[in-house]
């Protein structure tokens, strides 16, 4: 039975931002899981957004943006929009995603995507530029969070290329519905997208949490949400793969069976 819940349905806890949470509650589901949002971080625009319409003014020195998550994404391109600015924009210019949900994003938006690394972690991108293309002559723009990792922009800056980090959207811990935080011990699993939703469940439920109920799962989209589990020492920690939605649901899958 390639279904979660040949007995029962499992409870798998999703801690996405509230916004984005559907789509993986959605896959859940059809596959006969059920799903509980409990939220452990918020996602915001900056504020002024300065720092993208600095990149904005200067476009026409920009050869390509390098946008490693979805919501950089998302809200780069918001502040095209204000700007009315269209895909006629991105004449001339490459452009690289980290993985499929991120290409997706852009492509809908008439974006077209130059590159998405093999293995779809911002390490593998910024290994495989560097390794595979010259430095562009012109700057390359990394959109990225308040609490972003270098590893990107430092690596590219390293093999010689012209980076310019711009902020484009803020991430936040913000505290679960207490009745999700009191249901937490029922659940088979509970599934991270980010490092910062694990810091953001940890600080709620406590580090603690998966030594006390080691019947449940703790499920990581990728390597960099993965090591920031290992202060909570979870028993059972999957790892998608590929490091995508649909890789963490086949992960569940895989552990229920």
């Amino acid at each position: 039975d390639s279904r979660m819940g040949p007995r029962r349905e499992k409870i798998v806890v999703v801690t996405r931002d509230a916004a984005q949470a559907g789509t993986l509650a959605e896959a859940l589901r059809r596959r006969g899981a059920e799903p509980r949002l409990c939220p452990t971080i918020a996602v915001t625009a900056p504020g002024s957004g300065a720092e993208v319409d600095a990149a904005l003014a200067d476009w026409a020195q920009v050869a390509g943006v390098l946008f490693p998550s979805a919501n950089a994404a998302r809200f780069f391109l918001e502040r095209l929009d204000a700007r009315g600015w269209g895909a006629a924009a991105w004449t001339g210019k490459r452009v690289a995603a980290v993985g499929p949900a991120t290409r997706e994003l852009l492509e809908a938006r008439g974006v077209r995507v130059d590159r998405v690394p093999r293995r779809f972690t911002g390490a593998d991108l910024a290994a495989e530029l560097a390794a595979e293309l010259p430095a562009p002559e012109g700057l390359a723009v990394v959109p990225s969070s308040d609490i972003a990792r270098e590893e990107l922009a430092e690596t590219l800056a390293a093999a010689g290329w012209t980076v310019r980090k711009v902020l484009t959207y803020r991430t936040a811990p913000v505290p679960p519905p207490p009745e999700e935080l009191a249901r937490l011990a029922e659940a088979d699993a509970v599934t991270f997208a980010s490092p910062s939703a694990v810091r953001g469940f940890l600080a709620a439920a406590g580090t603690g949490f998966f030594r006390q109920h080691p019947r449940v799962a703790a499920v990581s989209i990728g390597p960099a949400t993965t090591r920031a589990l290992a202060p909570a020492g979870p028993p059972v920690l999957l790892e998608a793969d590929p490091h995508t939605v649909d890789g963490l649901v086949a992960a569940l899958e895989t552990h229920f069976r």
